[in-house]
């Protein structure tokens, strides 16, 4: 199975085990409208992940930024592995605060979703981390 590329954001592919398939999301989900890709893209991953009986684990720790188009296509993709009945867990970075505020509300979905985990890697709780540069 292959990754894919939307603009500025990559995720990558990889398959450690057979009944797992690890997406990792690197770079920056800006595009307008992600959604139609992103929802291409998981119909593969989604039909292997059901067919081998895998695990969809996704990273998102190297991710520096998306905007809400890419968080809207996001729950649409849980819901649909939810739907499903496909396991998927969600990392992410906690000592990002965006990170972080994006991803707990998406883990109070997984009382509905039992498929569901989300989990969060790095400090906590999250810190505000502001960069002072010179021009």
């Amino acid at each position: 199975m292959h990754g894919t590329v939307i603009g500025d954001l990559t995720i990558e592919v990889e398959e450690p085990e057979a009944d797992r398939i690890v997406l990792r999301w690197k770079g920056a989900s800006n595009t307008r409208d992600p959604g139609s890709t992103l929802k291409a893209f998981f119909d593969v991953v989604f039909a292997e992940a059901a067919r081998r009986n895998a695990v969809v684990e996704q990273h998102f720790e190297e991710l520096t930024f998306f905007n809400s188009s890419t968080v809207s296509a996001l729950l649409r993709i849980v819901t649909e592995a939810g739907r499903l009945g496909l396991p998927m867990t969600l990392h992410y970075d906690g000592s990002l605060r965006w990170q972080s505020h994006n991803f707990e509300g998406i883990a109070a979905l997984s009382s509905s979703l039992p498929f569901l985990k989300v989990e969060s890697i790095g400090e906590w709780p999250a810190i505000e981390r502001v960069s002072l540069q010179k021009n």
